[in-house]
């Protein structure tokens, strides 16, 4: 707790016990209160004389606290609807939170603190060591490069998010629409503010209609529905929809949120002049997320998991692609939105597919989505979406030490974010970390080409490119080493992203398609017929040569 403070509004113990004490609300809902309290009200504030002021004072990335909290104002041994582990916490078990912004809090006994002065200390060391181990896990450098490539971010650091509402099969009298522009505002565009020291998000949407699966579901009694096993979902999606693969114009408040975002006070790198020609030659890496309207006869249509169990997502996810959702208009959602873990577990990680459709032509009226499937939609594609950027849905509860305690562990869901402060933080740090290295790899393959081609011509676009992005990988450094991960972040991605347009320069991929060797290959068929009578010419103008000479030689000694 912070010394300095005084009051229920200071301190965090009073605050703890005020808000986890009350009935009125759940145990989780206090919790989240307690997380909103302690970012908002205590820790942004950075109070004077604890670790409150540093928390407030840097309030970014690099920056985390924990708190001890007296066991009168501890979490409740029922807050964790979900542990670590699969088992239930106990009273025995310490109770372990870790909030949305980068601060975590634990308890522990007045009593038996007392009595044993280190116990609290101890507690605290290994609750830090659990919680950077949750968040940021312990891997290699190998490890953490591979699981970075995996990340859906070109090397220009853009991903396009491509929606597209699929009406299977349109009556006259049923067709359905949405209003993008609404769902982005309402739902997307924080999302694409979550992730902007990670990637440029931005959006794309389509209807599509006349879009039937390649795999029709079948009539189960047992589910009372169509049903669409497990081993057919790679079949599901057709080649032929008529799917936007990218390059299309984006939002106008996408690029908006991802210029102007802000977060922790960062503010945009930027890339200089050759930031253009980086954006012409790279293109964003391409996310689609479809919405699936079976025909009327097929409804309700339902996706089975791999045990044969109804998901309640109803969807499936493909790595690197994006996911789809079978969305039945007359279903009705009993809750507003599915939990992280429910989340997780609801949608399936799958196979990938293309997909395309005819265009509708002009009927009835169209019906809208209404808010209830305007908000479920968003709720499973915010699920795929931490799926697709490699979220961890668990996270492993064994310690280091067998002397460490085992915590009963609860991630607070990041809500209409999409994603926790922490988790933005594990993200940004192997995207720098990547980033990097490829910058690095390129610029080394770029020196080895230009070292083995020494007649390679190079546009004074492309030194411009190489020395900014030099400066870019060593400003990178810099700020790695101080701790400064949007700055980091931002310097790496223009480090690879200069050095990926280098490469990738059509002035050089023209040159690259045509090395010596080929070039004697292409010549040698125009010239060579050429040089046959020449050399014949020259050899025989030789042979006289010599003829002559020897003649006058031999009449010279003969006199």
């Amino acid at each position: 707790t912070d010394a300095a403070a005084h009051g229920p509004c200071g301190d965090p113990s009073a605050a703890a016990a005020s808000i986890l004490g009350g009935s009125s609300s759940s145990s989780q809902q206090q919790a989240r209160q307690l997380d909103d309290w302690l970012a908002h009200e205590w820790l942004a504030k950075g109070h004077q004389g604890g670790v409150a002021a540093a928390a407030g004072a840097a309030g970014g990335a690099g920056h985390y606290t924990l708190l001890l909290l007296p066991a009168a104002a501890a979490i409740d041994p029922e807050l964790s609807t979900s542990t670590e582990g699969g088992s239930s916490s106990t009273a025995n078990v310490p109770q372990l939170v870790i909030g949305r912004y980068r601060h975590a809090w634990t308890s522990y006994d007045p009593r038996e603190a007392s009595q044993q002065p280190q116990q609290p200390i101890q507690l605290a060391a290994a609750a830090a060591v659990h919680v950077l181990n949750c968040c940021f896990g312990l891997h290699s450098s190998r490890s953490a490069i591979a699981a970075a490539e995996t990340l859906p971010v070109s090397a220009s650091g853009r991903t396009q998010l491509s929606f597209a509402l699929l009406n299977a099969d349109p009556t006259l009298s049923e067709r359905y629409i949405w209003d993008f522009h609404r769902a982005e505002e309402e739902y997307m565009s924080k999302v694409a503010a979550s992730l902007a020291p990670i990637a440029q998000i931005t959006f794309t949407s389509q209807i599509l209609h006349h879009t039937p699966a390649r795999t029709a579901g079948k009539w189960s009694r047992k589910h009372n529905a169509h049903v669409v096993r497990h081993s057919q979902l790679p079949f599901f999606i057709d080649s032929e929809w008529a799917i936007e693969s990218g390059g299309g114009g984006s939002s106008n408040l996408a690029a908006a949120v991802a210029a102007d975002a802000c977060v922790d006070g960062a503010r945009p790198h930027h890339r200089g002049a050759s930031g253009a020609d980086e954006s012409a030659v790279l293109e964003p890496h391409v996310l689609h997320f479809l919405v699936y309207v079976p025909a009327p006869d097929h409804r309700p249509l339902l996706l089975l998991g791999p045990k044969g169990t109804v998901q309640d997502s109803n969807s499936f996810w493909i790595p690197s692609w994006g996911g789809l959702l079978v969305l039945n208009p007359e279903q009705t959602f009993s809750t507003p939105g599915l939990s992280n873990d429910q989340q997780h577990s609801a949608v399936e990680p799958d196979y990938i597919n293309s997909s395309t459709a005819c265009t509708s032509s002009s009927w009835a009226p169209p019906t809208e989505l209404n808010d209830e499937q305007y908000q479920h939609v968003a709720t499973v594609v915010l699920a795929q979406l931490q799926a697709l950027f490699g979220v961890a849905a668990s996270i492993s509860t064994h310690n280091n030490t067998d002397d460490a305690p085992a915590f009963a562990t609860q991630h607070l869901p990041a809500g209409a974010a999409g994603f926790t402060a922490w988790q933005i933080d594990a993200l940004t740090r192997q995207r720098v970390g990547f980033d990097v290295f490829e910058a690095s790899r390129v610029l080394a393959s770029l020196s080895k080409l230009v070292q083995e081609l020494p007649n390679l011509e190079m546009p004074d676009l492309i030194g411009q490119q190489v020395s900014t992005a030099l400066h870019d990988v060593e400003s990178a450094w810099q700020h790695i080493a101080a701790g400064e991960y949007l700055a980091a972040a931002a310097a790496a991605s223009a480090a690879r992203a200069a050095a990926e347009a280098a490469f990738l320069h059509p002035a050089v991929l023209a040159q690259l398609n045509f090395p010596d060797s080929h070039k004697l290959g292409v010549y040698m068929p125009l010239f060579l017929p050429v040089a046959v009578p020449l050399v014949q010419g020259a050899l025989g103008q030789l042979s006289r040569y010599i003829t002559r000479r020897r003649a006058v030689v031999a009449a010279a000694t003969s006199s």
